[in-house]
């Protein structure tokens, strides 16, 4: 048992930290608005992982990685949604004699949450993830309670990463070297998304 939720705590904060979607749009929120905007994306991504957790546990993430129709559906509404937030990212734009982004209108609490939570949930590899993980250490005699310890750690591991890449993004001595090539960050997270958007639609 007690291997098993080292196994998780270890495999969970190593696939937080690996780049992907959620790393990305972790990193431009916080960076294009504000540390509680990288907080709060990072709550929309824990919300994802607990319906990714539930689903594992109730055994329908293998019906899904199974059925090609639903799957493929899944993976076409990710790439579109990458990508939109990816051009919207490569659209941001500086105001002249400033280093901050100038943006047509701020982003909410609420926005930042629902865009980590779809990033998140839209993300096929992270159902594959999901189910690799629980289909590892999951078996019909697992009990109830010990799953939850499971998907407690993946929460906890995930929300503390995210918070402290918020953090450390957004602490005042780093935040003070990347304000010159802050615009060309975001940019290029937006390329990121935009290429991993693509990278979904190939077969």
């Amino acid at each position: 048992m007690w291997l098993d939720i080292y196994s998780i705590a270890t495999i969970g904060i190593l696939g937080a930290m690996s780049p992907g979607p959620d790393f990305a749009v972790v990193s431009k929120n916080a960076l294009r608005h504000s540390r509680q905007t990288g907080y709060f994306t990072a709550l929309g991504i824990s919300a994802g992982l607990i319906l990714h957790s539930t689903y594992c546990i109730l055994g329908l993430a293998l019906l899904i990685s199974e059925s090609v129709w639903l799957f493929s559906g899944i993976r076409y509404l990710g790439a579109s949604y990458l990508i939109y937030i990816g051009i919207k990212n490569l659209m941001a734009h500086q105001d002249k004699g400033e280093g901050s982004l100038s943006f047509q209108t701020p982003k909410s609490n609420w926005a930042a949450f629902k865009e980590g939570f779809w990033v998140n949930v839209l993300n096929p590899k992270c159902i594959l993830f999901m189910l690799s993980i629980f289909t590892m250490v999951v078996t019909p005699q697992t009990p109830y309670w010990l799953q939850s310890i499971f998907v407690l750690e993946l929460l906890a591991t995930g929300l503390l990463w995210f918070c402290t890449l918020s953090y450390l993004l957004t602490h005042s001595r780093v935040e003070k070297r990347l304000a010159p090539i802050q615009l060309w960050i975001t940019r290029f997270l937006g390329a990121f998304l935009i290429g991993f958007g693509l990278h979904l639609l190939l077969p």
